[in-house]
């Protein structure tokens, strides 16, 4: 059966793009091209290919051509915090630090990967908090979006306490101090970051 999950990723170092291919490669079906590639012909990339993550390092400018093509996570993926965050404002969704990005994403993906047949439910349920913990941290980086993370975050807290996780619940109930502290201090990247954190470490434990 056809894998649903489709990654992309953008880099011109070929060895990290083969580590990353060969780790992803259980939990999704993992593409690769070059930053030059991307440049040269940018709609025959994303030409009747159905991506559901793109990961790139490279720049504002690229980043505002593959949202062009391309509405999924899009994930700033340099070494070079400035860059990374460059990229965030110029469309990027989230963003790992290139160190950091096997773990991070693994425990993503796991979520969407189904290797035992007969658990369709579970699927259905890790899916659905895959969706709603992306569309999350899209929505709680954005002040003028809090209404929505906080409905977000209900939304999963649900299904967390529907899987009965006390340990996720406890790190639920930290990520929303720290939403309240991200109400009279939107722009404070730490918390952020703290908030994206727990949020990853949350998909380890459902």
């Amino acid at each position: 059966m056809e894998n649903k999950i489709k990654v992309l990723i953008i880099n011109d170092d070929n060895q990290f793009a083969k580590t990353c291919e060969e780790k992803l490669r259980p939990y999704a079906e993992v593409y690769a091209c070059s930053l030059n590639h991307l440049r040269r012909d940018p709609a025959l990339i994303f030409k009747n290919k159905s991506y559901t993550h793109v990961i790139i390092d490279g720049n504002e400018y690229l980043i505002k051509t593959i949202r062009r093509f391309f509405n999924g996570p899009l994930i700033a993926n340099s070494n070079n915090n400035k860059l990374n965050n460059a990229m965030l404002k110029a469309g990027c969704s989230h963003k790992i630090k290139k160190d950091k990005t096997f773990n991070a994403l693994i425990n993503i993906l796991e979520f969407e990967h189904q290797a035992t047949p007969g658990k369709r439910r579970t699927k259905e349920i890790k899916m659905d908090f895959v969706d709603l913990m992306l569309e999350f941290l899209a929505s709680v980086k954005k002040p003028e979006k809090s209404e929505e993370a906080k409905e977000l975050f209900i939304k999963i807290m649900e299904i967390i306490e529907q899987r009965k996780n006390d340990a996720a619940i406890v790190q639920m109930k930290e990520i929303q101090l720290l939403m309240t502290k991200l109400e009279s201090q939107p722009k404070d990247t730490a918390i952020l970051l703290e908030v994206y954190n727990k949020m990853i470490s949350i998909c380890s434990l459902i």
